[in-house]
């Protein structure tokens, strides 16, 4: 018999990167759900982030590798292993959070007849697949349009993935990456602080945090100071030593500080809250459609909001509709030094907005910018009699 407030969590990735897992795992299991976390480890540092504890979380990690043949007999033995531990677990819900998890969550929901919730956070990337990845984006397309409920981050990713998957029955929602209402909860205080402190985290990688923020940096007076916290992708291995390595060429390596990772999302919350302004800057011109629908899907802003920072966000429309029209903070071109340089002048001309704008966030994310009001619709599907 299916377990109705037991459910496994299962992607082939390390589920510690991914903010949202964390949020309605947590949120399951303050409910009385027993969770249980079935993924892989990951390439680069991303692989030294760890999961909070909760009495009523458990989780495995396998083995990861990168590709070769290797990866595929590791792939496939994850695929076993998975529906193994739901035959054991037997869990009334299965939560699939990459293409890579559909093939054992849909085998789970024919075979076990588990409900199965989707969680796409990135739309794939189709082009010229190989025979192995057809197989994996047919189970994709398969499993959301048989999938209970799907989950995307934003409407556009949303309304993009429902004429995609193009099924009479998907039935789907859009949660924005939020923090919990708990991560709001402590207002900012600046006691004793000199300058002004500029923060940024996340992977780090010339998409997202570039050399031309340094440029910027050089731009305007030594009050300002920038410290980047994160951990470097598979793809760009090095980079942190490359951005230490502009600020001593540009004369600014007393104001720049890479910190590397800070491997509990708790920790990272608290260094979070010792700073100003946060960065939250993708490019308004890549070609990665991803990247082109990021505002809401992007945890950065929402969790410097939560710390009661101010924001500095891209310029491109949907950024400042949802951040600098309401007044959390400003706009820039990520590729223009000089437009980095004057939305930080900004901030030096007008040091009372940094408070006024950080607090006004704070409030946001306590009143609906939230993971358990985002969540809301999910749980309502879940526990339809609670």
């Amino acid at each position: 018999m299916l377990k109705e407030k037991n459910i496994i969590y299962v992607q082939y990735t390390n589920p510690a990167c991914y903010p949202p897992l964390m949020h309605s795992s947590r949120l399951l299991a303050d409910r009385l759900w027993k969770v249980y976390f079935f993924g892989t480890r990951s390439l680069g540092q991303s692989n030294l982030l760890e999961m909070e504890s909760h009495p009523n979380i458990s989780s495995k990690q396998f083995s990861y590798y990168h590709g070769g043949p290797a990866k595929k007999i590791n792939y496939l033995w994850f695929i076993f292993s998975a529906l193994t531990t739901v035959f054991r677990k037997k869990p009334g819900w299965i939560y699939a959070s990459d293409p890579f998890s559909c093939p054992p969550a849909l085998l789970s929901k024919k075979i076990f007849k588990t409900k199965v919730i989707y969680h796409e956070h990135d739309f794939p990337h189709t082009k010229d697949p190989s025979i192995f990845m057809k197989i994996v984006f047919w189970f994709r397309k398969v499993m959301a349009a048989q999938a209970d409920i799907c989950i995307l981050p934003n409407k556009e990713r949303k309304d993009k993935f429902d004429k995609e998957i193009h099924a009479s029955r998907l039935k789907s929602v859009s949660v924005f990456n939020c923090p919990l209402k708990e991560e709001a909860s402590i207002k900012k205080t600046d006691k004793g602080k000199d300058g002004i402190s500029v923060v940024y985290h996340g992977s780090v990688g010339p998409n997202r945090i570039s050399l031309k923020v340094l440029e910027a940096i050089a731009l305007i007076p030594e009050s300002i100071k920038l410290k980047i916290i994160g951990y470097e992708t598979a793809g760009y291995r090095g980079y942190a030593e490359e951005i230490r390595k502009k600020a001593c060429s540009i004369g600014i390596a007393d104001r720049v500080t890479v910190a590397g990772v800070i491997t509990t999302r708790e920790k990272l919350l608290m260094e979070c809250r010792k700073h100003d302004i946060g960065l939250s800057l993708v490019s308004s011109k890549s070609s990665d459609r991803n990247e082109l629908s990021m505002a809401g899907a992007s945890n950065k802003a929402f969790d410097y909001m939560a710390c009661g920072l101010a924001v500095i966000v891209s310029d491109s429309t949907a950024w400042q509709k949802m951040y600098v029209e309401p007044g959390y903070g400003v706009s820039c071109d990520p590729n223009s030094v000089e437009s980095m340089a004057k939305a930080l002048r900004y901030f030096i001309e007008h040091p009372a907005k940094i408070r006024e704008m950080g607090e006004l966030g704070r409030q946001r994310i306590l009143k609906d910018w939230n993971y358990e009001y985002q969540f809301a619709p999910v749980l309502k599907t879940m526990e339809p009699d609670d």
